[in-house]
């Protein structure tokens, strides 16, 4: 070839060169990024195959030429390996490439280097025939050639299945990704193909390298303005698809642009495809669709929906507003968190906490009531009785105390046992639970004794009151008709303030009052004495 062309397909290769050096430079300021040192190396292989190729070009000695076409297998054998594990990190992001992994894919480029440069030996690479001092391409070689031949587009054939299954993602923009990463890796193979066709624009020239530097511009653009590395979730199986919570992805119309089987079993949604598909139109009424639509409307916002399928589903929806990295609106994500064991364990537990309170007020109203009569008992009247008296002091009302005790109950006792005794104190219990107020305190003493506190009440009216309370229980008495001496009921009232102003002071004095009751002949009401 005259020395023109030469040059020309010198300066075509140093371009390219220097274009994935640029490219080199940008993949270095997003090194952090899944995938990006691979692609990095990726692209000083091509330049090592462009730089050494474009020296073969403007080498005039036939040794020199020989020698640096044999130099561009250094980028040859770097090239295709680093974008095949590129591309097995851009598709298979939880797939670690280190140790043992990485020495594997080294072997079959070390030892075509190795092959290569000691062909003069054994002629495993070339054949073992003479070289054209004019050779441009190697096309042609012995068995170690086409080994690597096979190897090679061995690599570049998996590397487009991986790329093709990851363009039929159902995510669009991972799938987009695929395509551009996809068409990238396709410029090398129709290269070769326009080569082996006789259809190459640059005879005799080899524009592998310069197709791979297409690659790399196709990609150093897909960075920027795809933001490729950020978003490498094509492997989003392993992740999204597996997670046990609902994955919703809306765009600003409202239209399905992602979701998780997840979500699907959730919401008791259809096993269909829902890409493109309205969000209003696949959740339906019987999904409380109008509950979701007013959180959209809200913006952040997080509701609970309950889903009726084979059984009762408790989901908790969170709704967030999604930016593009110009901060721009640009859709919804929704989570759905399966709540219900959370939800019912709140529901047993709410049930269980009111048990306990239900057995707590049991346990408090046994401690403060009388098992026979279900009157209160003295252990509450102590409680009681202070405060109803700081009561009457602070307010300065009355307050009177009424101790009462049943007449010849010892002989009813003896004659026809505790049962008939139980159920005179019955009796009794039950007079004065219908002759006494609300705000009343009847207590049972202890024995056959009672004490009636009665607040805002005088002593005068509270002999009345106990006048009542004794002839009403002297005619139930009567009923029994008992072949004994009647049981009747004795009072001794003690009244706030005269009487006393604490509480052992008026039990005193309503004791003693009842005990003179006793003494004048029982059956009759007295009062305390003044002091």
């Amino acid at each position: 070839m005259s020395i023109h062309v030469n040059t020309v397909y010198a300066a075509l290769l140093v371009f390219s060169a220097v274009v994935a050096a640029f490219i080199s430079g940008v993949i270095l300021r997003r090194r952090s990024a899944p995938g990006a040192a691979f692609l990095f190396l990726f692209l000083i292989g091509v330049q090592i195959w462009s730089l050494t190729y474009a020296m073969h070009w403007l080498s005039t000695r036939p040794e020199d030429r020989l020698f640096w076409l044999d130099a561009t297998y250094f980028g040859v054998v770097i090239a295709p390996t680093a974008m095949m594990i590129f591309i097995l990190r851009f598709t298979r992001p939880g797939y670690e490439f280190r140790g043992w992994k990485m020495s594997w894919l080294a072997i079959e480029p070390l030892l075509t280097l190795l092959v290569l440069w000691s062909d003069p030996w054994h002629g495993l690479f070339y054949g073992g025939g003479p070289r054209s001092p004019d050779q441009n391409l190697i096309f042609d070689g012995g068995p170690w050639f086409w080994l690597h031949v096979f190897y090679t587009y061995a690599l570049t054939a998996a590397g487009i299945g991986l790329l093709v299954s990851a363009s039929a993602q159902r995510n669009p923009l991972h799938s987009h990704q695929a395509r551009l990463v996809l068409a990238g890796v396709l410029f090398p193979v129709a290269s070769n193909v326009l080569v082996f066709a006789g259809l190459n624009p640059f005879p005799g020239l080899d524009i592998t390298p310069v197709a791979f530097t297409f690659t790399g511009a196709l990609l150093g653009f897909s960075l920027f303005n795809q933001r490729l590395l950020d978003l490498t979730t094509l492997g989003r199986d392993i992740l999204i698809e597996k997670m046990n919570e609902g994955i919703l992805l809306l765009d600003q119309k409202q239209r399905i642009i992602d979701f998780n089987p997840a979500l699907q079993r959730l919401l008791a949604l259809p096993k269909e495809n829902l890409l493109g598909k309205m969000f209003k139109d696949v959740m339906g009424t019987h999904l409380q669709a109008e509950i979701l639509s007013s959180l959209l409307a809200d913006r952040d916002a997080s509701a609970e929906i309950e889903v009726q399928s084979d059984s009762r589903r408790v989901v908790q929806v969170q709704v967030s507003p999604v930016y593009d990295p110009a901060s721009h609106f640009s859709g919804w994500l929704l989570i759905c968190i399966d709540i219900t064991r959370q939800r019912d364990a709140e529901k047993e537990l709410e049930s269980r906490l009111r048990q306990i309170e239900a057995l707590k007020e049991d346990l408090r109203e046994q401690a403060i009531r009388d098992p026979l009569t279900g009157l209160f008992n003295r252990r509450y009247l102590q409680e009681t009785l202070p405060r109803e008296l700081a009561r009457a002091e602070r307010e300065s009302r009355p307050l009177s105390v009424a101790m009462l005790d049943l007449d010849h109950f010892k002989q009813l006792n003896d004659a026809y046992g505790h049962l008939a005794g139980d159920a005179m104190l019955q009796q009794l219990a039950q007079v004065l639970t219908q002759l006494t107020r609300t705000g009343d305190i009847v207590t049972r003493y202890g024995g056959e004794e009672f004490v009636v506190v009665l607040p805002d009440i005088t002593s005068q009216t509270a002999c009345q009151r106990a006048e009542e309370w004794r002839t009403s229980f002297e005619r139930v008495a009567a009923s029994a008709a008992l072949p004994l001496q009647p049981i009747t009921l004795s009072v001794g009232i003690a009244s706030y303030p005269q009487d006393g102003t604490s509480a052992d002071e008026l039990i005193h004095q309503a004791d003693m009052a009842l005990y003179r009751a006793k003494s004048g002949g029982r059956n009759r009401v007295a009062t305390a004495e003044a002091p």
